[in-house]
């Protein structure tokens, strides 16, 4: 039996609600031997696309459908705000239809919104015209709530609007789980108006294996909304780990009076037997039920419309081709360009390629964009992505990268062979993108630009936290092994991940079958489509909440995938606030000294600039600060241009270890280039011989084996990854049989190529960023004041705004506290209290508690002369008396000659989150080193005062990065170690870990006080009378040692050994117990133990430890604590 369609579905895209992937729904349906399938997903169009894919792929047709929110009237819609609204079925009959329901989308998010996308019988009246198919919809629809309500002339009502709606496509919907009046009632109604009866199952998940995973999903859709109580009853009647109870009869146990629930009915996808099976059982036997759902199917013949011509026409009156290469010659003469003919030959390739591929109007409205931002001075990034590969963005100033002097590939950008629109990214500042955007609307119209939808899915952490959260596993169980694996493959595979799959077996089983499905839905960062229909006759639009604000912003429903692939446009407006910083330090040297530096910031040639990279200072360079970047800076060194753009491209993971290795040794001198065949010199030369980007690859190909630069793009993207057999094989055949190479060294050139592939880069890329990285780093250090103000400026971080700080400290920049009459919102540049020239002043919002309100009232009020004065002017209202306090506590009223209370220094960090001006007099002060001094990875122990950057925990400890005014360090510390992001401490540190940490104001009576009292007594401390007994320091051959510190970890070989850190009066010292005498001394290690040792130097370099010096006990005798050698040798110490 096979006469029954599916009309009612619902996928994944009905968030935590519908399991089942649109490709599940096709895949099903197909096996069930159903001739057609409908989506119809809770007030969403967004899977059609897809649906329409998998429907294809397994020989079913789509019907694209709805389950919209239903109210009669949106203006008189009184019921809750919260509440859910009534659901009706919309399905598209034709191509008409489906443009219908996509506006009637747009309608229901954009205006209509509240709480849910609602739709009425004004906007039905207004649309459907005999194109939309109509079920009255499931146990949550209108009519059958009025039914449920005993409202029988409501639901006749409601009927009879419908109907007239509708006419001859209005049917009635039953399920065999609605309760019998409600089915009756329907059915009555039904014959009362002559219409038709169509059963369906509302179905939600794949197969009834899945039941229980979809009440995982629902309870987890309901759990932000569930209150203590219930969340309590969860944890106390857990029952995750009981094998004998199903996954939905734990959920009933612990959730017994959950709202959305599937428990007691079945809405999977089943065959056309088993729901007839369903109907008869709940006493509705009758075949039409079933066949009705075909006849409905029949009427459908929608298609969504792919490969769609949609780009805008720059200006209807105007040629295209024409214009653009009109401005193009000018812009080219402008450069000075025009007389070269390598340019003009370049140039005229180019728009030849891309008048062919009717991109013309494309560049032009990028054109536009980019005019209009520099015209409304909106800094723009030099170039991203493979467009500086484009002589033609370069003359129109798309980008400053000039593809010729850099040897950058236009087919790199656009492969004539393909017709798919070139991707050009654009950078402009963060902080100025909406202006950006809203230009776009304003430019193409309201109803033909949007941005583009995200869908999140589940991840592999995240699915186990939300399905270990719903069976209310213990935190420290879900805590401790979410750090040790990526991939659901390795949580199952590592030893700790084991024991949890083994105790929670349903946590496991029910997160494999949710990983990859839509857990939730976003904007999309920077993708904007932009058409020249309205977007809502081509596909659905919604609105999403944009990011950090409560308005609503439009959207394609359509992931950008599915938007490409409908044939629109997408532009990528990005925000990099490196932009931000530039342009803002640009305007401020402008303002300040009166000249414009752009032009010299970016000549590329100056030698200063390459040191400073080179010399590693890069804290706020243009990625260039990240630990990885200064590591690869010191291995391999930059002297030029050349140098940073390999650089760009050999920091990327994996590229160092595959090419990066040779690169260097090279560079360096220890190794001699090598190439391949003589022809590929000059293609390889700058990077001595490896192929390091993915241009290098492709002019290879052309040049060994005769491709064609647009079989080389395609090579390039297909070698890494394989995507098409066929096609792979293809290439390999033709590279392997070129002329120029054996056939044994093409073989392993094409070798070479698959496995460095992966990490080649895009030089255009390279080139552009790199641009950013020398512009940064000039600006640093030929303006370094204003460069650390916009730094500071730009950035919301506190732990940036904290190395920022001591960076610019570390330049000799001064750096003041707030001021009640000279601070700004933000950091400035101030000449208060510094009578040698500017200095960084902190803004009133770094204040604790301080916010726009009482920032504002302080503005309007000021100028102050004294700390009454303010108090009296500033309403209590907006300045309340925590915010006077704070001002006080960081020195705000030191320019009114306020005597405090408060020493101000003490309260810098907790205040304004970080440390300025701090002066210490204290007992760590003769112990104090920097932290630029040392490397941390040596055996030497040593004491900094710093400010904790980050502080991360590992499955085995924690991860501290400290910074104090002249660099920074990363270290260790146990795992349950009590520090935090931006405290203030003193810490003892060395070999890779911190041993003892304190507060560097609250260190009265700590452990590391305390020690640092011992340490100055020198070896005139309270042990001293040991030294006449034989006892002497480390070097000697007994030492008397104090242990501050010891740590016990295993080999690789999985045996126990110890380090002690030590100190014997004069240094402090590591002491190594190695496994072999491990046992004989574990039970005597102790913190804050005095001992007698003899010790042995660690000088041979095969027995260090991580490649550190020290010292090592040699025999079980080596060592006893200091009691037992009084006792041995029978001192009086009373004596």
């Amino acid at each position: 039996m096979n006469d029954f369609v599916h009309l009612h579905c619902h996928s994944e895209y009905s968030l935590l609600d519908g399991m089942s992937t649109p490709e599940d729904i096709a895949r099903i349906s197909s096996k069930n031997g159903q001739t057609a399938a409908a989506i119809t997903d809770h007030g969403t169009m967004g899977g059609v696309l897809k649906f329409q894919s998998a429907c294809k792929k397994y020989g079913v047709k789509p019907i694209f459908g709805i389950e919209a929110y239903f109210v009669p009237d949106v203006n008189n819609d009184d019921m809750d705000a919260k509440a859910e609204r009534f659901h009706l079925i919309l399905l598209a009959k034709n191509n008409e239809g489906l443009s219908k329901l996509f506006k009637a989308t747009k309608t229901a998010w954009a205006d209509n919104f509240y709480y849910k996308p609602r739709i009425d019988f004004p906007l039905l009246s207004s649309l459907v015209d005999d194109d939309v198919v109509a079920l009255s919809g499931c146990r949550g629809s209108a009519i059958a709530k009025a039914i449920e309500n005993g409202d029988e002339s409501r639901a006749a009502k409601l009927s009879e609007k419908f109907i007239e709606i509708f006419k001859d496509d209005f049917y009635f919907e039953i399920q065999p789980w609605n309760p019998k009046e409600i089915n009756d009632g329907i059915i009555d109604l039904a014959q009362a108006y002559g219409r038709k009866v169509v059963g369906t199952a509302d179905c939600h998940y794949p197969t009834k294996e899945d039941a229980g995973c979809e009440e995982v999903l629902l309870t987890a859709a309901q759990y932000p909304g569930f209150n203590a109580e219930v969340l309590r009853h969860a944890t106390e009647h857990s029952c995750a780990t009981m094998p004998s109870m199903s996954v939905t009869d734990k959920l009933n146990v612990m959730y017994p009076n959950r709202f959305l629930r599937f428990d007691d009915i079945t809405p999977y996808v089943a065959d056309a037997e088993e729901i007839s099976e369903w109907f008869n059982k709940a006493g509705y036997g009758e075949s039409s039920i079933i066949s009705n759902t075909v006849e409905v199917a029949e009427k459908c013949s929608a298609e969504v419309q792919t490969r769609q011509s949609l780009l805008p026409k720059y200006m209807k009156s105007l040629n295209s081709d024409e214009y653009l290469e009109e401005i193009a010659m000018f812009t080219l003469g402008e450069k000075g360009l025009d007389e070269n003919p390598d340019y003009f030959a370049r140039l005229m390739e180019e728009l030849s390629i891309i008048s062919e591929l009717n991109f013309s109007d494309y560049f032009l409205i990028i054109w536009d964009l980019i005019k209009w931002a520099d015209t409304n001075g909106i800094g723009r990034g030099t170039g991203r992505g493979s467009v500086g590969g484009s002589l033609l963005a370069y003359v129109l100033d798309i980008t400053i990268v000039d593809p010729l002097k850099y040897d950058l590939l236009f087919a790199r950008f656009i492969n004539p062979e393909r017709n798919d629109y070139p991707d050009i990214d654009l950078d402009f500042e963060d902080k100025r993108r909406k202006e950006v955007k809203d230009y776009l609307v304003e430019r193409w119209g309201y109803d033909n630009v949007a941005a583009i939808s995200t869908y999140g899915e589940f991840k592999a952490k995240s699915v186990i936290k939300d399905v270990s959260r719903v069976f209310a596993l213990p935190y420290a169980d879900v805590n401790g092994i979410t750090p040790l694996f990526e991939t659901l493959g390795e949580l199952k595979s590592n030893d700790k991940g084991k024991l949890f799959c083994q105790k929670y077996p349903d946590i496991i089983k029910t997160a494999e079958k949710l990983e990859g499905r839509i857990r939730n839905t976003g904007i999309h960062a920077a993708g904007m489509v932009v058409s020249s229909v309205p977007l809502s006759e081509v596909c659905p639009v919604e609105t999403r909440k944009e990011v950090g604000g409560s308005d609503r912003s439009l959207v394609s429903a359509f992931e950008m995938t599915d938007a490409e692939d409908i044939g629109l446009i997408k532009i990528d407006i990005l925000g990099l606030k490196t932009v931000s910083v530039i342009s803002d330090c640009l305007k401020k040297v402008k303002e300040l000294h009166g000249v414009d530096i752009k032009e010299d910031s970016l000549k590329l040639d100056d030698p200063e600039i390459y040191k400073a990279i080179d010399s590693g200072n890069t804290s706020g360079v243009f990625q260039a600060e990240a630990g990885a970047y200064t590591n690869l800076i010191e291995r391999m060194g930059i002297s030029d241009f050349n140098d940073l753009v390999v650089s760009n491209a050999l920091v990327r993971p994996g590229a160092l270890l595959s090419q990066g290795k040779e690169y260097i040794a090279c560079k360096k001198g220890t190794a001699k280039p090598k190439y391949i065949h003589d022809s590929v010199e000059p293609i390889l030369k700058d990077t001595y011989g490896t192929v390091v980007f993915q241009e290098q690859l492709m002019a290879v190909a052309v040049e060994i084996a005769g491709f064609s630069w647009s079989e080389a793009d395609t090579l390039r993207k297909i070698i890494g990854k394989k995507r098409d057999i066929r096609e792979f094989d293809k290439f390999k055949e033709k590279f392997l049989n070129n002329g120029k190479l054996s056939k044994s060294v093409s073989q392993k050139v094409w070798n070479d190529f698959e496995l460095s592939s992966l990490y080649m880069f895009n030089k255009s890329h390279a080139v552009a960023y790199s641009m950013l990285t020398y512009q940064t780093m000039w600006l640093k250090y030929y303006y370094p004041l204003e460069y650390m103000w916009s730094m500071l400026s730009n950035e919301n971080n506190k732990e940036k705004i904290t190395a920022y700080i001591l960076e610019a400290k570390r330049m000799g920049i001064e750096v003041m506290p707030p001021d009640i009459n000279t601070s700004d919102d933000y950091f400035t540049i101030d000449t208060a209290d510094y009578v040698e020239g500017y200095g960084i002043r902190f803004g009133l919002s770094n204040v604790a508690s301080c916010g726009k309100k009482a920032i504002e009232e302080i503005k309007n009020k000021r100028p102050f002369s004294s700390y009454e004065e303010f108090t009296g002017k500033c309403r209590k209202s907006a300045v309340n008396k925590t915010i006077v306090e704070n001002l006080d506590k960081v020195g705000a009223f030191a320019s009114v000659h306020h005597v405090s209370e408060y020493e101000h220094e003490k309260y810098y960090l907790p205040i304004l989150g970080l440390p300025v001006r701090q002066t210490f007099n204290d007992a760590f002060t003769d112990f104090v080193e920097n932290c630029a001094d040392f490397d941390v990875k040596d055996p030497e122990l040593h004491i900094v005062r710093g400010v904790v950057r980050a502080a991360k925990k590992w499955p085995g400890n924690m991860r501290v990065e400290l910074e104090d005014e002249t660099g920074s360090l990363t270290l260790f510390a146990d795992r349950d170690c009590e520090i935090s992001s931006r405290d203030y401490v003193y810490a003892l540190v060395g070999d890779k870990g911190i041993h003892m940490h304190c507060d560097a104001f609250e260190y009265q009576d700590t452990d590391l006080h305390n020690f640092i009292l011992l340490m100055n007594k020198g070896k005139e401390h309270y042990n001293k009378y040991l030294y006449s007994h034989g006892l002497g320091v480390f070097s000697d051959e007994k030492s008397l040692m104090y242990c501050f510190d010891y740590r016990v970890f295993k080999t690789s070989k999985g045996t126990k050994m110890a380090n002690m850190y030590c100190w014997d009066g004069n240094s402090m010292s590591k002491i190594v117990i190695f496994p072999n005498l491990y046992s004989a001394f574990a039970s005597m290690l102790s913190n804050g133990q005095w001992y007698a040792a003899k010790l042995e130097a660690i000088t041979d370099r095969r027995t260090r430890i991580a490649k550190l010096d020290g010292y090592k006990l040699s025999t079980p005798n080596s060592m006893i604590k200091i009691e037992d050698y009084i006792e041995r040798k029978n001192i009086n110490v009373s004596n």
